[in-house]
């Protein structure tokens, strides 16, 4: 009877471990609805508003040319008749279009039409010399200048209501929200049913998260699909409506077309304008007349394209007017649109999967019962170094610019932006030495607690050196003190997840256990790089620094929560400078250790900072490539980092030789870069363009791949090479990742010269890519194998001391 009675007592804590993780997986669930609306929202209020802006761009190109020509022709601008009419058939027949203004150069409207508080004044466009844009909370200003032969006459100005397009856009996102809202409120219900389920684990864990998220993603898909062909709908309508107007008032008085001369002109300027239009024709009788494009002259009008717009009401002349789109121009508008959100789609899928699993882990209890301990340790480890990375990532697009303003607002000239940009990695790397040692005394977990919390206080520092959100007024010392605190605290958390891996980990699953590291790293730059972006232009840079503080509190508390002090944490060496000194110059003089070091581990951080993240923006922005091009490129290293290092690691863990893993990562290393500047100098034909982009996604992508073969196996590789006499594997390692910050510092300055020394920037990424290639060649001739049983299995690890204390 009593054993009766006592057997469901050990079921209690299970059941009531599977509930948390029932509700768990719920609230994840309901998070990244919210997240990937949020996200959604975001993309597709910039791209309706980029479609909107240029729009009226075009729009606004038409009218300057035509005033121009009266202008050119000798007409002064407040002698210009027509230009209501001319600016009813095209600027305010946008709906978006607030008002319109002309101004002469004295300031004086020639045309004045419900304006007021320009954003720029007289005084600035007096400067002006082409096409600006600027934008405050309720109004995006157009300018552009008006000029005859010799001198600017006056100006165009274009407002924009800003308050018109989020309400456009809240219309179309109010159903996709109640359908967020129906699926957050089944996830709680479903989760639970599920779970209770004869189905398979994975559907039991994460069906109600695969459906919820898949179904949500599909309909953002639709809707930013339909948004971009309606707009390409109206683009063509509006054009077309925008010529009737205009060759309708010689057609209204009787004047035959042909007598006119500059209609071809006309249709021409109006096709280069707009350059996603694929012909404007002017037809009668069936045969084209008059056309953008001369050769379709006096043929048949096409009509297989996307969509057409025709228009019969030149009736006196009898000419049908015809503007076309072509059906590739809307698939690559709406690929252009989409990649932005694709970005933000893959940032929600890699925070959901990160909890998802964290989640799923069991209780510390129910581990030690299993023999899992040391794989829990492992997997809190990921989400804790994930969220580090993402909060300094938040803001890496936002700080360049802003230390670039504290500099100047100080009187000390943008001279010192790199110094300022420097102190985060200064005093990253000159803690890493100390923070291992504080680790011996300390233990692991209180170091990253303390990490946490400096790094937390780096972010808060930042929003109060950069106080207020539209004019920032940077404090210098506050501001230098947060990149100096920010860099100890993430150096001491670096320092405090690899040791603890390390106690957690042995020879057969090293490779794994670092790539937690390496996995984290990308997986936190990428969603933290994405998320940052669309956040600034909510809750401005201020917001985006809390937000980074916050998330290092939530990481703090999940640490406390989570994170126990482990075997081997604190006090398993001796603690002293000159043991330590004794080791760094023993691993100095190690030659496995130096030739990884000089051949494999500097050189991979030098390509990163010197060729992804410095000179490949350089030249790609030079041939003239959009910035947000240049992001996504590099994202898309991050994201092939990521994929390489989850396939490979425990691949590399069952077959063990580290060497060749090294040598043919780093020759594809110089591979990858070749084929980039084989992209950059396909990209500078003529016309080959797109296949240039593609030809560089595919070389740095194939480098992304290829420093995933390394970033984790290197790390294998040199606790492999050198023994327990010569250093600890903490001490390997951390004097390993203090040496590797050189190749951070060397990149940029070594790649600088090359690019000042070659001819092009196709050329130095040769010179780059064969060197690459020689350090692959030395390091296969200097280093010598590693298996398995090069080294005792554990080596002072987790393992070892769990026997022992058997």
């Amino acid at each position: 009877m009593q054993s009766a009675k006592s057997d469901p007592l050990p079921n209690q804590p299970a059941r009531r471990s599977s509930g948390l993780r029932v509700f768990g997986s719920a609230l994840i669930s309901i998070l990244t609805l919210l997240l990937l609306v949020y996200a959604g929202y975001g993309e597709t209020l910039l791209t309706y508003k980029k479609l909107e802006q240029e729009q009226a761009s075009a729009q606004a190109g038409l009218v300057q040319s035509s005033i121009e020509s009266a202008l050119q022709s000798g007409i002064p601008l407040s002698d210009i008749s027509g230009i209501d009419r001319l600016v009813q058939s095209t600027l305010l027949s946008l709906p978006a279009v607030s008002g319109v203004t002309v101004l002469d150069t004295a300031g004086r409207q020639v045309y004045p039409r419900s304006f007021e508080n320009a954003l720029l004044d007289i005084s600035t466009m007096s400067s002006m010399q082409s096409h600006t844009m600027t934008e405050d909370e309720q109004v995006i200003e157009i300018n552009l200048p008006l000029k005859s032969r010799l001198e600017t006459e006056g100006f165009l100005q274009i407002a924009l209501s800003k308050p018109y397009i989020e309400q456009t856009v809240q219309q179309i996102f109010t159903p996709l929200f109640i359908i967020a809202m129906v699926l957050a409120g089944l996830a709680l219900p479903a989760t639970w049913l599920l779970a209770r389920s004869p189905l398979t684990r994975f559907w039991q864990e994460q069906g109600w998260f695969t459906f919820s998220f898949t179904a949500m993603s599909l309909v953002l898909v639709m809707v930013l699909t339909g948004l971009y062909i309606q707009s390409a709908g109206h683009r063509v309508e509006q054009v077309n409506d925008s010529l009737v107007a205009r060759l309708s008032i010689a057609d209204s008085h009787g004047i035959p077309l042909h007598l006119l001369s500059g209609i071809d002109s006309l249709l021409q300027e109006y096709q280069v304008l707009n350059p996603e239009l694929e012909t404007v024709t002017l037809s009668q009788n069936g045969f084209v007349q008059y056309s953008s494009d001369p050769e379709l002259l006096y043929s048949q009008p096409v009509r297989d394209f996307y969509q057409l717009s025709d228009s019969s009401v030149l009736s006196n002349s009898g000419l049908r007017l015809t503007t076309t789109m072509p059906f590739s121009q809307v698939v690559f508008q709406v690929l252009r649109a989409g990649k932005n959100f694709a970005i933000l789609y893959l940032t929600t899928l890699l925070l959901s999967l990160l909890f998802n699993r964290l989640v799923r882990q069991p209780g510390r209890k129910q581990a030690a019962r299993n023999g899992t301990l040391a794989d829990r340790s492992l997997e809190i480890l990921r989400p804790l170094f994930f969220i580090a990375v993402f909060m300094e990532s938040l803001h890496t697009a936002l700080l360049p610019e802003l230390l670039n303003k504290a500099a100047t607002s100080a009187g000390l000239g943008t001279g010192l932006t790199s110094t300022l940009f420097m102190l985060y990695f200064l005093s990253f790397a000159l803690t890493l030495l100390p923070g291992n040692r504080l680790c011996k005394s300390l233990g692991n977990r209180k170091v990253m607690l303390v990490g946490f919390v400096m790094a937390a206080a780096g972010s808060f520092s930042l929003a109060f050196g950069f106080s207020g959100s539209s004019t920032l007024s940077p404090t210098l010392g506050l501001v230098i003190f947060a990149r100096v605190l920010a860099g100890i605290g993430q150096s001491l958390l670096m320092v405090a997840v690899q040791n603890e891996i390390l106690a957690n980990t042995n020879i057969s699953n090293r490779t794994s256990g670092a790539s937690i590291i390496v996995s984290s790293f990308n997986g936190g730059f990428i969603c933290g790089t994405a998320l940052g972006a669309l956040l600034a232009s909510y809750v401005g840079a201020t917001g985006v620094f809390i937000i980074s503080g916050l998330s290092g509190i939530f990481a703090l508390l999940l640490a406390v929560l989570m994170v126990t002090t482990g075997v081997g944490s604190a006090g398993s060496e001796p603690n002293n400078i000159a043991g330590e000194m004794q080791k760094m110059k023993a691993l100095l003089k190690h030659r496995d250790f130096l030739g990884t070091m000089l051949c494999i581990g500097i050189p991979a951080k030098a390509t990163l900072t010197g060729i992804v993240t410095f000179a490949l923006p350089l030249v790609m922005t030079q041939a003239g490539f959009a910035s947000e091009d240049i992001g996504q490129i590099i994202i898309c290293y991050a994201i092939a980092v990521l994929l390489a290092t989850r396939v490979l690691a425990p691949r590399i863990d069952r077959h063990g030789n580290t060497r060749s893993v090294l040598v043919s990562a780093m020759l594809f290393s110089g591979i990858a870069v070749l084929v980039t500047a084989g992209g950059l100098l396909l990209a500078a034909e003529e016309g080959q363009r797109l296949p240039g982009a593609l030809t560089m996604l595919a070389g740095v992508f194939l480098l992304g791949l290829s420093h995933g073969g390394i970033n984790a196996p290197v790390v294998s590789h040199v606790t492999s090479v050198v023994d327990d006499k010569t250093a600890s594997q903490q001490s390997t390692v951390t004097f390993y990742r203090f040496l590797e910050r050189f190749g951070h510092v060397l990149g940029p300055l070594l790649v600088g010269q090359i690019l000042i020394l070659a001819a092009s920037g196709q050329q130095a990424l040769l010179w780059l890519a064969i060197g690459l290639m020689m350090l692959a060649l030395m390091f296969y001739l200097l280093s010598r194998s590693t298996q398995p049983e090069d080294r005792p299995v554990d080596k002072g690890g987790l393992g070892s001391k769990v026997k022992e204390a058997q």
